[in-house]
C-alpha cells in the first residue's frame, strides 16, 4: 500500500501542484481559465479581507440572461473546506425535474455586507460575458 499511496500522491502533485485549496484554484485559473469563452473560473477577486471566485460557463451566462426568475442558495455546502462558503444562482428546470446551476460564487468571507458586492460583481461579469445588460 505504501507504493500505491506514493504513486497517488505523486499524481496529485503533478495534477495539482498548488494543492486543492484557494491557492490551487488560483493556480488553475491562471494556467487554464484565461479565455472567457471557454473558462469556468471567470474571475478571482483577492483583497486583504476576502477572496471571491466567480464561476460559470458562457452558455450558462446566456441561459441566465434569458431567465425571468432565479433562485439563490447560500446554504448549499458542496465544499468541505472550513471557512469557505458557496453561493449558487440556479433555476428549476421543470422538464428535467432538476435544479440547474447558472453561476457559482466561492468566498472565504461570511460578512453580510460583502454579499451585496458579490451580487454586483456577478451581474457585472455576466453582462460583460453576454454583452447585454442584466435587469
Amino acid at each position: 500500500m505504501d507504493r500505491i499511496s506514493r504513486l497517488i500522491k505523486q499524481q496529485r502533485l503533478l495534477q495539482f501542484p498548488e494543492g486543492k485549496g484557494l491557492a490551487g484554484v488560483m493556480f488553475e485559473w491562471r494556467m487554464r481559465h484565461q479565455n472567457p469563452k471557454t473558462a469556468y473560473i471567470q474571475r478571482i477577486y483577492d483583497d486583504t479581507n476576502s477572496v471571491i471566485i466567480i464561476c460559470f460557463l458562457k452558455k450558462q451566462a446566456q441561459l441566465f440572461h434569458s431567465q425571468t426568475t432565479f433562485e439563490v442558495d447560500m446554504s448549499f455546502k458542496r465544499i468541505q473546506e472550513k471557512g469557505i462558503n458557496e453561493i449558487i444562482f440556479a433555476i428549476w428546470l421543470e422538464e428535467h425535474g432538476k435544479i440547474f446551476t447558472l453561476a457559482q460564487v466561492i468566498t472565504n468571507s461570511e460578512r453580510m455586507r460583502n454579499y451585496q458586492l458579490y451580487f454586483h460583481r456577478v451581474f457585472e461579469l455576466l453582462s460583460e460575458r453576454v454583452q447585454k445588460l442584466f435587469q
